[in-house]
């Protein structure tokens, strides 16, 4: 048993776990959250914070990302273009000051761009990780991105990376330094949306995660399950016929408060996509079961989508991203 456990892991670790939705969604949220400036200009300052925590790459050794080029990344890796309004193009620092919702927009992105390569915070992924790497497996950054929960198990960091960054986030506020309060509540807001993600939660059932060392279907499965889901998100903000309508219900949702700790909130929300997981699951397997054996592509979602076949999983997935836009707006208004 612990060998499966073990070959399982590492079957997580080498996987690649990305939405690059992170961006456009908090830009969405960040504009309609009340009480909540967008537009404050908020001066920047260097780096000048201890953590206990280690990364692959320093984010701290560059101040400000080249935001123009970092546009032009974002709309490489979709098929639309459209990620921030017109009046609200990224722009390059003026007078050393950015609008808030450039730094929440943007660095909510930033933990996807290497800086958890490899590393695991707790004892299981760190031999996981080794082990991986021992067999000639590459690394990335998914045990920080996510919580495996099978029953009262629970493995990984992505909940502990939130708390964290909301921690550090509170510590910029008390120093009176907003730009890294921001920064710091960026991070944050993309690791509790890797919580809202399903597949950041559970592989698959946990029968089907039993079978990853003897079955190299399931792997493979497992993993377009996961790329569908993450797609299938993204193609909702930017290239679906429901789009518009994602996009208000994004906007119009009402601040959920959970609590000023961020233990529970990270906690709530685990438990939320942890039981939801098992009815969208199916709903994935069921309608894309004949994309398993063709091969899946983001082009299937339109064709899926004009034939009604898509109907079902927008029914399911709709109340979760009513439920996450809610929460992430109750946080950024905890914690501003």
């Amino acid at each position: 048993m612990k060998k499966i456990c073990i070959l399982s892991f590492i079957f997580l670790v080498t996987l690649s776990f990305s939405w690059v939705g992170h961006s456009y969604f908090t830009y969405l949220i960040v504009f309609s959250t009340p009480s909540f400036d967008p537009n404050e200009l908020v001066q920047i300052t260097d780096y000048s914070y201890t953590e206990n925590r280690k990364y692959t790459t320093s984010y701290s050794t560059s101040t400000v990302f080249d935001f123009l080029e970092f546009e032009e990344f974002l709309k490489c890796e979709t098929t639309s273009a459209v990620f921030f309004d017109e009046s609200h193009n990224l722009s390059k620092a003026h007078q050393n000051q950015l609008p808030a919702w450039q730094i929440l927009a943007t660095y909510v992105y930033y933990p996807d761009l290497g800086i958890d390569t490899g590393i695991a915070d707790d004892f299981i992924g760190q031999l996981a990780v080794s082990t991986a790497k021992a067999i000639g497996f590459n690394v990335n950054r998914s045990l920080r991105h996510s919580v495996l929960k099978y029953g009262t198990i629970e493995i990984f960091g992505a909940h502990e990376s939130f708390i964290h960054f909301v921690k550090m986030s509170q510590l910029a506020k008390a120093k009176n330094d907003r730009y890294w309060q921001l920064r710091f509540l960026a991070y944050a807001l993309h690791y509790i949306e890797d919580l809202f993600a399903p597949y950041h939660i559970k592989l698959g059932e946990w029968y089907e995660t039993a079978l990853i060392p003897f079955d190299r279907n399931m792997i493979s499965y497992l993993n377009t399950y996961h790329t569908i889901c993450d797609n299938y998100l993204l193609f909702l903000l930017t290239d679906s016929a429901h789009s518009e309508e994602v996009r208000k219900i994004i906007q119009s949702a009402k601040p959920i408060f959970i609590s000023k700790d961020p233990q529970r909130i990270a906690d709530e929300v685990l438990m939320y996509t942890y039981v939801n997981f098992s009815a969208l699951h199916s709903e994935i397997k069921t309608t894309f079961a004949e994309a398993l054996k063709t091969g899946f592509s983001y082009d299937l979602f339109k064709e899926y989508e004009s034939a009604g076949k898509l109907d079902r999983l927008y029914e399911r997935i709709l109340p979760i991203i009513e439920t996450m836009s809610g929460v992430v707006k109750g946080i950024i208004q905890t914690f501003n």
